[in-house]
């Protein structure tokens, strides 16, 4: 059994399709798969769009309404014949028209606005699916279209929801035991509490969906079908030597897509690890390259295994004391774990007498803004300094085995940057990540220095460590 997942990227056009319709068949051949399908290239980010836009009562919705319903409609009539066209065209015409009657309901309050808003998020890949099914029984493939709204069960997070692990593998394992003789066609991204109210399960869900059956069914591979080769050591459209990661390990997988790497969404790497299920990265346009397996780690030698990323619109905050664990326990709790700031993405180190956090959030100015009245009303009178930055650019490596040569050469690089170019530094041992941010304009030459001195280093050299290399910060 292998669970494939094909992202927006790849069913972009009529084109797009065909060539995932031929992938898919030739899998059939060879074995059991389930298919999980996210919506349409960009048509997530038009009903985000559409959602707010007639929240405005902004006439433009029903152009872009109208926009989608042809987008679709024409995939059919260029797809499809006869019989499955027209069963496809009723079932999406309903869609629609369900649609229109979710952009109807009033919210009241932001939470209002938030459940309305992951409803409508969801239509996307209850519009794709039923079409890729279609296509699969048009060639005699006995294809299920299969709403995992059904089957998996999440708090009522919206926006990104958690998952109820024990139901939903339960519903998801009864379901494919009934159906074990079709070719499950399964919608991404979209999920429910357990009264049936839509949930979303974060941008990018459609990979953790595709994981979460894999992990429930047992299955043998998830494949991950994209626009891109695999992994690469750095984003291609900044560096240009970089190149790709034929094997990594789980752990080191999860760093990169949390620390920048967009090609898998990070919680996708949890489950399969748990049950020791090979991710494989693909190409839809060149099904033939190699890709990358994400593995277990003890599958293969990792000692060259290495990435440096990028992300953009960073905040930096250190924080000095002598009560480092209270303050670490108040700025958790009432920053970066209240679900109301927003946050997208935080990581943070600690040592007996500083704390780093680095940090994004959909309203980076709200979250800083609050920071600012934590330190100011309830830990003044126990911070002895504060550093408060954003607008940054974090750069990031990420290595499996970071050897002393690999950290001296590093940290003489960075002694080499200017102050005006480099705000600050964290090294997370956990991790296995050395993070540096850099005003926005000198990420690109910044990140492709640090890429070129990555692979310049001959690691069969061995020197001693010294652990209190990065025992400072360049904020300071």
């Amino acid at each position: 059994m292998r669970v494939l997942k094909f992202g927006g990227t790849s069913l972009a056009d009529k084109d797009a399709i065909e060539r995932v319709l031929s992938i898919i068949k030739s899998r059939v051949k060879n074995g059991q798969v389930i298919i999980v399908i996210s919506a349409l290239n960009g048509v997530t980010d038009q009903l985000y769009k559409l959602t707010r836009l007639k929240s405005l009562n902004d006439p433009q919705h029903r152009i872009l309404l109208n926009a989608l319903k042809n987008r679709h409609f024409k995939l059919i009539d260029g797809l499809l014949k006869s019989f499955e066209r027209s069963k496809v065209t009723e079932q999406i015409e309903s869609t629609f028209r369900e649609l229109e009657r979710a952009l109807a309901i009033k919210a009241n309050s932001q939470r209002d606005f938030k459940k309305k808003q992951d409803y409508i998020a969801g239509f996307g890949e209850r519009l794709s699916a039923p079409i890729i099914t279609a296509c699969l029984r048009s060639v005699e493939i006995n294809a299920l279209y299969t709403d995992t709204r059904s089957l998996i069960k999440t708090d009522s997070s919206f926006g990104s929801a958690a998952i109820l692990e024990n139901l939903t593998n339960k519903n998801i394992k009864n379901y494919f035991l009934e159906n074990s003789s079709s070719v499950i066609v399964a919608t991404g991204f979209v999920s429910s509490t357990i009264d049936g109210t839509p949930t979303t399960l974060g941008r990018g869900g459609s990979d953790y969906t595709a994981s979460i059956i894999g992990a429930a069914v047992g299955a043998k591979a998830i494949e991950i079908w994209t626009d891109v080769d695999g992994l690469m050591t750095a984003d291609p459209k900044k560096v240009e030597a970089a190149s790709l990661i034929s094997r990594v390990s789980y752990e080191t997988a999860k760093n990169m897509s949390l620390f920048g790497a967009k090609v898998i969404y990070p919680p996708t790497i949890e489950p399969a690890m748990r049950f020791k299920i090979p991710i494989y990265i693909k190409n839809t346009f060149k099904p033939g390259s190699p890709g990358t397996i994400i593995e277990n780690s003890s599958n293969f030698h990792l000692r060259k295994q290495y990435c440096i990323s990028a992300a953009q619109n960073i905040s930096f905050l250190s924080i000095q004391s002598e009560e480092i664990n209270r303050i670490e326990k108040e700025i958790l709790d009432k920053i970066f774990l209240n679900d109301k700031l927003g946050i997208t993405f935080f990581s943070h180190t600690k040592t007996n007498t500083e704390l780093k956090f680095s940090f994004s959030s959909r309203d980076q100015y709200l979250t800083i803004s609050n920071i600012e009245k934590v330190i100011d009303s309830d830990l003044s009178g126990i911070i002895n300094n504060h550093t408060l930055l954003h607008n940054l650019s974090m750069i990031t490596v990420l290595h499996e085995n970071l050897s002393a040569l690999f950290h001296n050469k590093i940290t003489n690089y960075c002694s080499t940057i200017s102050k005006n170019k480099m705000q600050a530094l964290i090294y997370d041992k956990k991790s296995k990540s050395l993070s540096i941010f850099v005003n926005e304009e000198h990420e690109i030459p910044i990140l492709n220095t640090m890429h070129d001195l990555f692979s310049s280093i001959d690691e069969r050299k061995k020197i001693p460590l010294n652990e209190k290399l990065y025992d400072y910060s360049i904020s300071n």
